[in-house]
């Protein structure tokens, strides 16, 4: 009988003392990266991703000038098409990473991936379908979206569609402008923003409190290998990026190119460098704004080959 009862101390504290070093581990923000980044390799962003994010379809809106729960100094993702212009403030959609939307007659969709830090906006239609985005995982280090109309997937930052019934086809982008709610506000005094949803999500986007996605802007990992570095900058280094149809792709430090909001909209892309080298290697670093902001990218516009 005794010895029975040591064998399941013994098993007891072996248990004990296992989960009193996995949770030591778990303080540790190394071990903590290191376990999600095997989560994500394993193939677990198609079960979080879904299950932490749901697009938002066809939100409400107010005016700029009613929509003073949002402090001017807020980053949003402004639109304008076919005369009408609506901006979604950065954290709301950080909530929900896809915004299915009809903007002057037209389907859109504002996505955007807070790993990559890049937002980008498309026309939500193919081959004369109107098409609905949800969420569905991460390849790449950036999101990828799922149609509900045919289950095809999509690179967000590329707006391609990789697998399913609509493979190898592109979506349309559209110029998508990112800064501040007052300066979009002044360019657009008759334009709309999201209705402020009087919670928390107004303010601070998953990140801001995240023990581990909130490194995002101070720290070199990543969640998966990249399949080409680019030591030029450091990795999560915000840049300008565009890539005008059939021309050489372009970036430039964000912090280089502060005046961007008071030269139009453009087809910039804003993201992460690991981003932007990742879908465009062969990318050339520019001096200045003016070569990246002048430039429009076309809808054929074609992303850098992938490198291994």
């Amino acid at each position: 009988m005794s010895q029975r009862w040591s064998k399941k101390k013994k098993a007891l504290a072996t248990t004990l003392g296992g989960l009193a070093v996995a949770g030591l581990l778990y303080s540790w923000l190394p071990y903590r990266v290191a376990m999600l980044q095997l989560f994500f390799w394993l193939g677990g962003s198609r079960l979080m991703i879904p299950l932490e994010y749901a697009a938002l379809d066809a939100p409400d809106y107010v005016p700029v000038a009613q929509a003073d729960a949002y402090p001017p100094d807020a980053e949003v993702l402004g639109l304008e098409l076919n005369g009408e212009a609506r901006a979604i403030p950065v954290k709301r959609i950080a909530w929900h990473l896809v915004v299915n939307e009809t903007i002057g007659g037209e389907p859109v969709v504002v996505t955007l991936c807070t790993v990559a830090d890049a937002a980008l906006a498309y026309r939500a239609n193919f081959g004369g379908q109107i098409l609905q985005f949800a969420p569905a995982r991460l390849a790449r280090n950036n999101l990828v979206m799922r149609d509900l109309q045919t289950g095809s997937s999509w690179q967000q930052f590329t707006g391609s569609a990789t697998d399913g019934q609509l493979a190898g086809g592109r979506l349309n982008r559209i110029p998508l402008w990112r800064g501040r709610f007052a300066d979009w506000r002044e360019r657009h005094p008759a334009g709309v923003v999201l209705k402020p949803e009087q919670s928390d999500h107004d303010c601070c986007a998953p990140n801001d409190t995240c023990p581990v996605m909130s490194y995002f802007p101070s720290q070199p990992f990543l969640l998966q290998s990249p399949t080409h570095e680019d030591d030029r900058l450091p990795r999560k280094e915000r840049v300008v990026g565009n890539c005008p149809a059939g021309g050489q792709a372009m970036a430039v430090p964000r912090r280089q190119a502060d005046n961007t909001a008071d030269r139009g909209p453009g087809c910039q892309v804003y993201c992460y460098w690991f981003a932007w080298a990742e879908f465009y290697p062969n990318t050339k670093l520019a001096p200045n704004c003016d070569e990246v902001v002048n430039d429009r990218a076309g809808p054929g516009s074609t992303p850098g080959r992938r490198q291994k």
